[in-house]
C-alpha cells in the first residue's frame, strides 16, 4: 500500500492526489459527452460546479459529523480536507442537494437527463476511487486467512481486500450500465428520463451493502446492527426500485 506519493521531495496523500485526478477525468469525459450530443457546454459546466461543491461539502460534513462526532462549533474542520476524511454517501447526498439547487436556479433544465448522461461514467470513477482507498490503506476489511488476503498497512493483520472487491464489482456494474446506455431505447424500464442513473444507484446500493459486511474500519455508530452505509444503501435501493418499476401512465 502507498499512503503517500513523494513528488520532488514533497510527501502528498495518495488518496487526495489520485481522487483529484479522478474527479478531473470524470468531469472532462462528461463534458466531452455533452459536446458529442450537442448540449449546452456552458450549462454543463455550471451543473458540474454545483455537483462538485455539493459532493465536497456533503462528503466532508458526513465524515466530521457522523464519524468524527465533530461539534457544530468546529465545523470549520470541513475545510481542512488535506488531512483526509471523505464519505462517499455523504458526497452522493450532497450532489442530490446541489442538483436540487441547480433545478431551482435553472427550472427549464431536465436534471434527470443530465444524470443519465453521467451514469455510464460514475461507476468507473467510483471503482478507481476505491482503488485509491486500497493504495491509501483505508476502508479495510475484516481479518481473514483467505489466499487473496492482504496485509494491513497499519497493524500487519491479513484482511479482506474490501477496496478491491468494490473496485472489481463496480467495474462490472459499469459495464452493465454501459450496455444499458447503448440499448436504453430497447429496454422497457430504461426509456424514461432518469432510469439509467437510478439503475446505477440500484446496482451500487446492492454492492455497497455487501461490501460493508466485510469491512472493519471505523465508520461511526451502527444502527440496528447495520452500518450507516448499509442503512443508506437500503434507502437508495428502495428509492431506485420505486423509481424504476413504479406503474407509469400510458398514453
Amino acid at each position: 500500500m502507498f499512503p503517500v506519493i513523494d513528488i520532488l521531495g514533497w510527501s502528498l496523500p495518495t488518496y487526495l492526489i489520485l481522487n483529484s485526478l479522478i474527479f478531473t477525468f470524470t468531469i472532462l469525459v462528461f463534458l466531452q459527452k455533452v459536446v458529442e450530443q450537442g448540449r449546452s457546454l456552458f450549462i454543463a459546466k455550471i451543473f458540474s460546479l454545483y455537483l462538485l461543491v455539493g459532493c465536497f461539502l456533503g462528503s466532508r460534513l458526513f465524515y466530521e459529523l457522523w464519524v468524527q462526532k465533530t461539534s457544530v462549533l468546529e465545523l470549520y474542520k470541513v475545510l481542512i480536507f488535506w488531512k483526509g476524511g471523505f464519505v462517499f454517501y455523504g458526497g452522493l447526498f450532497g450532489t442530490f442537494g446541489a442538483a436540487l439547487l441547480f433545478k431551482l436556479r435553472y427550472p427549464e433544465q431536465k436534471v434527470l437527463s443530465w444524470a443519465d448522461l453521467a451514469a455510464p461514467i460514475l461507476p468507473f470513477s467510483y471503482a478507481f476511487g476505491r482503488f485509491t482507498c486500497f493504495l491509501a490503506g483505508c476502508c479495510y476489511g475484516r481479518s481473514c486467512e483467505l489466499p487473496w488476503a492482504v496485509k494491513s498497512s497499519f497493524d500487519g493483520v491479513m484482511r479482506h481486500p474490501t477496496q478491491l472487491y468494490a473496485f472489481v464489482l463496480e467495474l462490472l456494474l459499469g459495464c452493465l450500465i454501459l450496455f444499458f446506455y447503448k440499448n436504453r431505447m430497447r429496454i422497457g424500464f430504461l426509456k424514461h428520463r432518469g432510469s439509467l442513473f437510478f439503475s446505477w444507484i440500484l446496482g451500487h446500493s446492492i454492492l455497497r451493502y455487501i461490501m460493508e459486511i466485510y469491512r472493519d474500519d471505523p465508520r461511526g455508530e451502527f444502527v440496528l446492527g447495520l452500518s450507516i452505509s448499509q442503512c443508506l444503501s437500503l434507502v437508495l435501493f428502495i428509492a431506485a426500485g420505486i423509481f424504476l418499476f413504479r406503474p407509469r401512465a400510458t398514453k
